[in-house]
């Protein structure tokens, strides 16, 4: 049994965010990010939301088809939740 009382929740998050081979992308040559790995960053840190799960395939499509990163909108909404709640 492992220090965790026997669960292993690594392994649940690499199936649940894996694609399948057929369907993964490939990265296409010579293109690169641009700008610092946020995690990289100290100005930044990883946080965790349940959030529901229909709301946030919605969310991710829309992402998506703006070409925009669900961090930068969760950063610009604590920024106006904060200055609402200041």
């Amino acid at each position: 049994m492992s220090r965790s009382g026997g669960r292993c929740y690594v392994g649940r998050l690499d199936r649940a965010f894996a694609q399948p081979p057929a369907t993964a992308k490939q990265s296409t040559p010579g293109k690169r990010a641009t700008g610092k790995a946020k995690r990289n960053d100290p100005a930044y840190v990883q946080a965790l939301a349940y959030v529901n799960r229909d709301s946030h395939r919605k969310m991710m499509g829309k992402l998506k088809e703006r070409g925009e990163e669900f961090s930068a909108v969760i950063d610009q909404f604590i920024a106006d939740w904060l200055k609402q709640n200041s």
